[in-house]
Formats: C-alpha cells, sequence, structure tokens
C-alpha cells in the first residue's frame, strides 16, 4: 500500500508542479474541462480492471493540474491595474498580520476597505503588504513608525 500512496503523491505533486511550468494560465473554462475530464476519470476507475489504478493517477494529476491554475488565476486577478503603478493611493483598512519589525522599520499585511486616487475610488487588491520606514535625516526619530502598530489596528496610509 505505501508503493500506492507514493504513486498517488507523485501524481498530484506532477500535475501542480506541471502547470506551474506553462508560461502562461489558461482560461477558466478549460480548467473546468479539465476537471471534468478527471471526473470522468474517477468514474472510470470504479468500474474497476486493469486501468483502474492508471485512471486514478490521471484523474489526480489533472484536477490538481487544473485546480493550481485556478488559484493562480484567482491570485493574478487580484492585482493593481498597471494605471496605479507609482501613484499615490490612500488606503483605509486593517492590520490584517502581526508587523514585522525591521532595522529600519517595520512591515505589515494591510487589509483594504476603502482606497482613494485622485479624489475617486480607485480598485486595489484587497490585501496589501506596506512597508513603513525610519527617514536618513536628521529628525528620523520623528519620522520613525508607530510602534504601537498592531494586529487588527485600523488606520489610514499613503501608498506610492
Amino acid at each position: 500500500m505505501g508503493a500506492a500512496r507514493a504513486a498517488f503523491a507523485l501524481a498530484g505533486i506532477a500535475g501542480a508542479a506541471l502547470q506551474m511550468q506553462q508560461a502562461a494560465l489558461w482560461s477558466p473554462g478549460a480548467y473546468a474541462a479539465l476537471l471534468a475530464l478527471a471526473t470522468c476519470l474517477l468514474m472510470l476507475a470504479r468500474l474497476g480492471g486493469r486501468a483502474r489504478a492508471l485512471s486514478l493517477l490521471l484523474a489526480l494529476a489533472c484536477a490538481l493540474f487544473a485546480v493550481t491554475g485556478l488559484r493562480a488565476g484567482l491570485r493574478l486577478a487580484d492585482a493593481l491595474p498597471a494605471v496605479l503603478e507609482g501613484q499615490d493611493i490612500v488606503v483605509t483598512g486593517v492590520v490584517a498580520e502581526l508587523p514585522r519589525q525591521l532595522t529600519d522599520g517595520v512591515r505589515f499585511t494591510f487589509e483594504v476597505e476603502e482606497a482613494v486616487h485622485g479624489g475617486g475610488r480607485a480598485a486595489v487588491p484587497g490585501r496589501i503588504s506596506l512597508g513603513w520606514y525610519r527617514g536618513w535625516h536628521e529628525d528620523s526619530l520623528i519620522a520613525a513608525p508607530f510602534e504601537a502598530l498592531r494586529a487588527g489596528s485600523a488606520g489610514v496610509s499613503r501608498c506610492a
């Protein structure tokens, strides 16, 4: 039974790894079709016979290929529009994770509730990684990041 589990694990890893080697993502419809194929292969495996193990392995590889591609597509869809890159955006939200103190400042994940650019709402990712750094000039201690920043803190930040 150990060899069968190893084969299934390798099939799943192979499916996900193959997806990560693709130069471009497929359409969601193509991934849905691949999931349908995986379902058909699972039904074929239930019939038994010689092709049972091969059908299960192919179904697992196809399913993980499709799921990996769908998750990557969802993640890439939540990106900052190119037109807003390098622009000042005022975001309001909550510190979503524990801030990481660095020697020159602090980094934290911020869950955006509202984003404003040029007086109007801006479309930005729901979660962003922010850095708040100390200055390099004589009043750097005054401009230092607020030390009481905690997970769950609400605030406004100007992102550039």
